[in-house]
């Protein structure tokens, strides 16, 4: 049996049944985890993790309804829902329900950084730490970067083996590479790469450097 609610994200949590879906047990250890910038997550604004609290809703109606739960759909109607062009979201309101989903609600359910701040403070007392003065935290979230496009393809080359269009596909391997294009002369280099040699190419060599 559940917990008695603390406020509205533990009550939505229980309502939809929310899992990290990762090594965390719960939901809140998860926000703390990557609020706080603990264990192996790079520390995450407020504003990502309310994005990924509430496209996780959307993740597990669609799943319930039979809709398609991949993450540029997931995401272009998330924005759509709670962005500012009325049309956009109409639209997505009318698909949503001929799913039978209502998307009213959906949208009253999701929650705001406000409501995540007082759940994270107030009802889990997290305190946060002062400015992150790791020398390596580019690092660390460009790898976590990395991390995430994987796991986004792998659900997406499942999906594609489960309806055919690629056989076997979950059994290859993902390469995932950043690549930097320089504006003038279009040279690309990794962005690691990059990094370690201190400079993208001859036209972004020195800093604020005009063309002539």
């Amino acid at each position: 049996m559940s917990e008695e609610p603390c406020c509205k994200v533990s009550r939505i949590v229980n309502k939809y049944d929310l899992s990290p879906g990762r090594q965390e047990t719960d939901i809140d250890s998860y926000l703390r985890s990557r609020w706080l910038g603990s264990t192996e997550y790079p520390e995450t604004p407020l504003r990502d993790l309310v994005a990924w609290f509430n496209q996780s809703i959307l993740r597990t109606v669609y799943a319930e309804a039979g809709r398609k739960t991949l993450e540029p759909q997931i995401e272009t109607e998330y924005n759509a829902l709670t962005g500012n062009d009325d049309d956009d979201r109409q639209l997505v309101l009318d698909d949503l329900q001929a799913n039978g989903i209502d998307g009213s609600q959906l949208r009253t359910d999701f929650i705001s950084t406000a409501t995540l701040h007082r759940h994270l403070t107030t009802c889990l007392e997290v305190k946060k730490p002062p400015a992150n003065t790791d020398s390596n935290w580019e690092e660390k979230k460009l790898d976590y970067t990395f991390q995430i496009v994987e796991e986004n393809v792998q659900e997406i080359l499942q999906s594609w083996e489960n309806s055919g269009v690629i056989p076997n596909a979950t059994e290859t391997e993902i390469a995932t590479r950043l690549y930097l294009e320089c504006p003038i002369c279009s040279a690309q280099v990794d962005i690691k790469t990059a990094r370690q040699r201190g400079y993208i190419c001859k036209h972004l060599s020195e800093p604020d450097s005009d063309e002539q």
